[in-house]
């Protein structure tokens, strides 16, 4: 089966958009700004910030499954 999740740590978000990766993106970053939040929205980005907790990580995870799980409906 295909991934339902990518890890990758980004450095660059310039030229990047949501629609390179067929998958829901969330976006862990310490950056908050208020053009990155924009972008993020634009793309369709989950955006969570760091420092992250676990149990805020786990629930993020649930959040983004249940997006993938909306699109194959």
């Amino acid at each position: 089966p295909p991934p339902d999740k990518f890890f990758n740590a980004i450095f660059n978000f310039n030229g990047f958009n949501g629609r390179q990766i067929p998958l829901p993106v969330m976006l862990v970053t310490a950056d908050r700004s208020a053009e990155l939040k924009q972008r993020c929205i634009q793309n369709g980005f989950m955006q969570i910030y760091k420092p992250l907790k676990p149990l805020k990580l786990k629930m993020a995870l649930k959040n983004l499954s249940g997006r993938l799980k909306g699109k194959e409906e």
